[in-house]
């Protein structure tokens, strides 16, 4: 693991990219960046000196360009660091260890234009650099010791780490063996472009551009690649295209069976039921679905599909009544009328009236005929009728019709009346009713092939028993005649002997054949067998788009979740007021007067981390709890104003007035400075009451605070932070590093700003880098009110 700390690192995100290395932040004037975390490289160390090299050189042309006298240090060393996120907003990817606080050291030890190293990294890159030795610094990874002590102030023992004193030899790197150039930037063209590649270092030269999504899609899963700048949009949606047909198409080539494109829906083979119970109990619940707003509206739509069903069941159900009657034996006067067809006939109608007028209720109810009746009508339908209710009513329903034709065949077979006029009998023995009605009900129980959003098993076991029944109807006068009295069959074998075969009409040829029976037989039963596969193939078509709709509305819910997350995720990361102007122009600078900034660090976390339990993770816990404490005061109305802008190691940075939309919402100019203020008193609370549940240890934190303009941006393309810049942000961050602690620390034109709401004492002159002597006082608490 590598870390670099620069100075004056606002145009070094590029190198970054091209050198491979990761960005941690930027604190005032300085850079933090890694190589190797949190993706291992084995050339780590020399990227990283690379990276040093190239920032010294890329500030060179910056004095050039803009005719500035900017000089910059850089350490390096080599370690292990913890990484991950710390507390619960504008949280980012940071780096802890005893490492990373000796490369702070390498830089505050170094020199000017040079990249000053660890004898660690030298243990790298001996092969690849000239160095020249440096002054050794205090090596701060010993063990530590946990010692006891009497706190006098307190009054009250505690417990402090205590070490050996050691120091570390350190180099300053001169140039390379192998005499490559030195990585820069194209300030003709592309900021982003390398001048020289030719000769540049492998790890530069030879890498492929690489997207973010093609080191998704990398099958070998490799985490060498090379981030370069972005191109101009019109070529990133023709890359972006291209690339994503091309992965489509390599994805389908490399499946090695072709079960993993086309396989079989997740229901049972036999009984057609998902194999999950959820998912079979929201398809019983849920069979007619609402369609999608996008969906194009046709007859074949789930939700329609009940009403074009009911439309041609009525249709078959007249057809049916109207055949019926027309062939209806002839009575004379005295014989008595059979009521069973009527019977029927009326309770049929009743049935399909109700079944057709409910369908038509609730589809007005759905296209908004009737405002609020689809939920009545749900309520009653889902209350008298559950799944298998449902599918039995439904199919009585549309057994109808040949229930109907079988009530008025039975008439013409089991008719016993004595006064039945023979001729009747005579017309039967013809075939002429045998063929009509055989006809209508092999073509009505085609009806049961209706109504997908019925169970196929229960339509195809109703057409199986109607069949049984019309095939025992057919047969009876062959399989017995026991029925009819001896008179009665003697009359029917007179008539049937004597009759002139040669007037029946030829179509009645076949029927009056002793055979027509079991061809008739045979009819059903291919029938029967044709019906019960069009229900299994109608049934798991119509689960399949069941499903396909189902998991479709499930991506769509995960991927709202996830927008929704994300959404989150990114106010975390850059406020919301940001993000307004942020998605209208993609970009968002903006320059603020009077903002107040604030830096708290935690001065002895030092001291506490120890690497020897755990690697350190139990105290980046207890970091990690002191940050969501402070975070936790952000969700107050209080403190409206106050924006977290990032946490730096153990420091907390904070800033006010930042949103210039809220602050001319306020009643007094003062209130964001005051707010930002109040909060730096109130995380001095916070850690007393946290240090009084800690054992012996007791934190200490130095606030700084300042008041000044300063730009607030949003950087970078792919990695985005929001984070404040200027003259005002450094001398913050100077008046915590130079503060004490327990105490707020401010210059003196904040006192004298301030002094109408916070008493402050006069602290002195304090040496402060770049400023020189400032006289600064420190903060000794709020006003009282004053009582008019």
């Amino acid at each position: 693991m590598e870390i670099g700390k620069t100075r004056n690192g606002t145009r070094f995100d590029n190198l970054c990219e091209m050198i491979q290395c990761e960005k941690i932040a930027t604190l005032g004037d300085c850079y933090y960046c890694v190589s190797g975390c949190p993706n291992a490289v084995p050339d780590h160390a020399e990227r990283i000196v690379e990276m040093g090299r190239s920032m010294c050189v890329a500030i060179q042309q910056f004095d050039e360009d803009h005719t500035e006298q900017v000089n910059m240090r850089v350490g390096v060393h080599t370690g292990k660091v913890i990484c991950g996120l710390v507390g619960t907003r504008r949280f980012k990817f940071d780096v802890w260890s005893n490492d990373v606080t000796l490369a702070n050291q390498m830089e505050s030890s170094g020199k000017a234009g040079k990249v000053h190293i660890s004898e660690t990294t030298l243990e790298f890159v001996k092969d690849v650099y000239e160095v020249s030795e440096g002054e050794p610094v205090p090596d701060i990874r010993k063990v530590k010791v946990l010692i006891e002590y009497y706190n006098k102030e307190d009054q009250r023992y505690a417990i402090k780490h205590t070490q050996d004193q050691a120091l570390i030899k350190t180099y300053f790197i001169e140039r390379r063996f192998d005499e490559k150039p030195i990585i820069m930037l194209d300030r003709s063209k592309n900021p982003a472009a390398l001048i020289d590649t030719n000769n540049a270092p492998s790890f530069v030269k030879d890498q492929p551009k690489t997207s973010v999504d093609q080191i998704i899609a990398s099958p070998t899963g490799s985490n060498e690649v090379t981030l370069t700048t972005a191109p101009t949009t019109a070529e990133t949606a023709e890359v972006k295209t291209r690339g994503s047909d091309v992965e489509m198409l390599d994805a389908l080539w490399n499946l090695s069976k072709p079960e993993e494109v086309f396989k079989f829906p997740p229901i049972s083979r036999f009984s057609l039921c998902f194999l999950s119970q959820s998912l079979e109990h929201i398809y019983r619940h849920q069979v007619l679905r609402i369609p999608r707003r996008s969906m194009l509206i046709t007859l074949a739509t789930p939700r329609l599909t009940p009403v074009t069903n009911g439309i041609t069941h009525f249709f078959f159900f007249v057809l049916v009544i109207v055949a019926c009657f027309i062939n209806f034996p002839n009575l004379t006067e005295s014989q008595l009328i059979p009521t069973i067809p009527y019977v029927v006939f009326t309770i049929a109608l009743i049935l399909n009236i109700l079944f057709i007028g409910f369908i038509i209720a609730d589809l007005c109810a759905w296209g908004g005929a009737c405002p609020g009746a689809e939920r009545a009508l749900q309520k009653i339908f889902w209350g008298m009728f559950n799944w298998y209710v449902r599918n039995t009513m439904g199919v009585l329903v549309i057994c109808t019709p040949a229930v109907f034709v079988l009530s008025n065949f039975q008439i013409c077979l089991f008719w016993s009346s004595r006064s039945m006029d023979i001729a009747a009998v005579a017309d039967f023995s013809t075939g002429e009713y045998r063929m009509v009605y055989g006809l209508l009900f092999t073509f009505m129980l085609f009806n049961l092939t209706l109504f997908p959003n019925f169970s196929s098993w229960t339509k195809s076991i109703s057409a199986m028993i109607l069949c049984i029944i019309g095939c025992l109807l057919v047969h009876w006068p062959f399989v017995g005649t026991s029925y009819y009295c001896p008179e009665q069959v003697a009359g029917f074998a007179a008539v049937t002997t004597a009759k002139d075969l040669g007037t029946s009409p030829v179509w009645l040829a076949a029927a009056e054949s002793s055979l027509f029976p079991w061809e008739l037989t045979v009819i059903l039963t291919l029938n029967l067998i044709l019906i019960f596969f069009l229900n299994r193939d109608i049934d798991i078509s119509f689960r399949v788009s069941f499903n396909r709709d189902y998991e479709a509305s499930q991506a769509k819910k995960a991927i709202t979740r996830e927008k929704v997350q994300g959404e989150l995720l990114l106010e975390d990361i850059i406020p919301r007021f940001v993000l307004t102007d942020l998605r209208k122009t993609n970009k968002y600078s903006q320059h603020v007067d009077d903002a107040a900034v604030m830096f708290a660090s935690i001065a002895n976390f030092s001291e506490f981390y120890d690497e020897q339990y755990q690697g350190g993770q139990e105290m980046l816990r207890v970091l990690n709890e002191i940050f969501a404490d402070f975070e936790h005061l952000l969700s107050s109305l209080r403190f409206k104003d106050v924006e977290k802008i990032k946490t730096i190691g153990e420091c907390f940075m904070a800033a006010s007035g930042l949103n210039l939309v809220q602050r001319a919402q306020n009643k007094s100019r003062d209130d964001h400075l005051c707010a930002l203020m109040d909060l730096a008193i109130e995380l001095l609370k916070i850690l007393d009451e946290f240090n009084q549940q800690m054992f012996n240890f007791q934190f200490e934190l130095k606030i700084g605070y300042n008041i000044g303009e300063v730009t607030a941006g949003v950087i970078g393309t792919t990695k985005l932070l929001y984070d404040i810049w200027g003259d005002t942000v450094n001398v913050a961050s100077r008046m915590y590093s130079t503060g004490q602690k327990g105490r707020v620390q401010v210059t003196e034109e904040v006192a004298h700003r301030l002094s109408q709401h916070y008493d402050f004492e006069y602290r002195g002159n304090v040496f402060v880098k770049g400023k020189g002597e400032m006289r600064t006082h420190l903060l000794i608490g709020r006003k009282a009110p004053t009582t008019s």
